[in-house]
């Protein structure tokens, strides 16, 4: 059985906010079985699948209105 979901809700850049996630993104799975999963706001991705969602800063996002 796996772990939880976590929606990444934002557009990954060289944001030292994103790169920090990124590195806590893969100790959250490690310690806890979270997977947390980058997911752009520009795509038509069903945020129902996941247990929750994260909000990630970095605006401009590409879609503002999929936010």
């Amino acid at each position: 059985m796996s772990g939880p979901r976590l929606a990444l809700l934002g557009d990954r850049r060289e944001h030292r906010s994103h790169r920090e996630l990124e590195a806590l993104r893969w100790q959250l799975e490690a310690e806890l079985g979270v997977r947390a999963e980058w997911v752009p706001t520009d795509g038509r991705i069903d945020l129902l699948t996941y247990d929750g969602v994260w909000l990630v800063p970095g605006s401009p996002y590409r879609d503002e209105s999929a936010v």
